[in-house]
């Protein structure tokens, strides 16, 4: 027998709050407001999981899902949700999470920039292959769902997809992946790519520039750029007199921090690849930018060489986030500004938090629509270390 709801907010991750007794029972694919069925799957100690099993009172902003798979595919979370609906509950979990982890009342949140489309965006997907099937891990992240066509992919992945399922490609190792550029074209293989494969052409805000294969690049480009031009602003109203771009990657942020004046430039990062085609690329661009392959706590280290007033650190980690030592090494360093980019809005909060006790206060934030339909969006924040009393 099913147990009737009715859904309070929709919490960071995509699943919708209810209350049963007194406690709280998150159940996915529902949207503030709705009125609905659902099956308690499991009893936690300050919560319960729950089963969506039928909308009762559906919400205005509720949608027809585009893929087939929605309903068990990890991928996305807010197939059913309108794109401005979900742009608005994206911005409300931001400054929640800001609210309860950070201590600011009244977070100022600078309007989202929404992406195109929400489909249909993605320059890379990676697809696992097994029991004859390819395709995402379920939600219990054991059984593969086998997936023909992936929404979110650009369209021209999609088809390719479809000619190598057609030809019965069988891939030689433990993942199937398939990336686009408007150079390249499409390109695919099958598990590591190795050092000698050939570099890819991409576009971005400081121009066209080479990536690794196996190197980190953002999914959705227009976004990318959206997202590089506001560094470019921020860094040029800030005029800082150097910059420390640490997890540099192929050196877009170090490149952009160049354009926006900033006249001494430093990129770290701990792919020796993409160090590489970092240094190929500021050469090609005619940007005086030093790259060095290192792990990200030796550069945080380094900025004891570097004077606090006039320095700009450029943070770009992992889903993650940074870890205490780093943010402890942050603090004791002191630069002048910073600027933390981040994929996870929770991991991003907290390491705000961390900074903030350090003396330093958020001046701006933005989220971009970097991954429409899924939990994540992108974020930039800027800080700046308040001056000693």
């Amino acid at each position: 027998m099913g147990l009737e709801l009715t859904i309070s907010d929709v919490a960071y991750g995509g699943r919708g709050i209810g209350r049963e007794a007194g406690r709280v029972v998150f159940v996915p694919g529902v949207i503030t407001g709705e009125k609905v069925l659902a099956q308690i799957t499991g009893l936690r100690r300050n919560y319960a999981e729950a089963d969506l099993l039928e909308i009762l009172q559906p919400a205005s902003e509720r949608i027809a899902p585009a893929c087939p798979l929605a309903d068990t595919c990890p991928g996305c979370c807010y197939q059913h949700l309108s794109h401005a609906g979900e742009l608005r509950v994206k911005q409300a979990q931001l400054s929640d999470l800001l609210r309860r982890l950070t201590g600011i009342t009244d977070p100022v949140v600078t309007a989202p920039t929404p992406a195109p489309q929400p489909l249909g965006y993605r320059n890379k997907i990676v697809l696992h292959q097994a029991a004859g099937r390819l395709g995402y891990f379920a939600r219990d992240n054991r059984t593969l769902l086998d997936v023909p066509q992936c929404p979110l992919a650009h369209p021209a992945i999609n088809r390719r997809l479809e000619e190598l399922r057609g030809a019965g490609l069988t891939p030689a190792g433990n993942n199937l992946t398939l990336r686009h550029t408007e150079r390249d074209g499409v390109l695919h293989w099958s598990g590591n790519p190795g050092a000698r494969a050939p570099w890819l052409y991409e576009q971005s805000a400081v121009g066209e520039i080479r990536v690794p294969r196996g190197s980190f690049f953002q999914v959705h480009p227009a976004v990318a750029r959206a997202l590089t031009e506001t560094f470019m602003l921020q860094a040029g109203a800030w005029a800082p007199q150097r910059a420390l771009d640490i997890y540099c990657g192929v050196g877009v942020f170090a490149m952009a921090a160049a354009r926006a004046g900033v006249p001494e430039v430093r990129g770290i990062d701990n792919d020796s690849q993409a160090i590489r085609a970092a240094r190929h690329n500021a050469r090609q661009a005619d940007r005086p930018v030093a790259f060095q392959a290192a792990d990200a706590g030796r550069a945080l280290a380094e900025l004891a060489d570097l004077p606090a007033a006039g320095t700009m650190v450029m943070l770009d980690p992992p889903r993650t986030g940074l870890d205490r030592q780093m943010t402890d090494i942050l603090a004791r360093q002191g630069p002048e500004y910073v600027m933390y980019c981040s994929c996870a809005p929770d991991t991003l909060a907290r390491d705000l938090a961390r900074i903030m006790q350090a003396g330093y206060r958020l001046e701006t934030l933005r989220m971009f629509d970097m991954f429409p339909r899924t939990m994540y969006c992108e974020c930039l924040a800027g800080l700046r270390r308040a001056p000693a009393p």
